[in-house]
């Protein structure tokens, strides 16, 4: 199952944990003070808009 799913991610690996803590340190600093009604999509690619 694990191979059928990561097959599906873009850049061909899953990312580890520390990929979801970025994009959360990212959002609650002053980096991200101007963003406003953004999805960010931590996912290697499996969704894009």
């Amino acid at each position: 199952m694990r191979d059928i799913e990561w097959a599906k991610i873009p850049l061909g690996i899953a990312g580890p944990a520390s990929t979801i803590i970025d994009a959360v340190e990212f959002l609650s600093s002053a980096k991200a003070s101007y963003v406003t009604g953004a999805s960010i999509d931590v996912n290697g690619g499996v969704l894009f808009h």
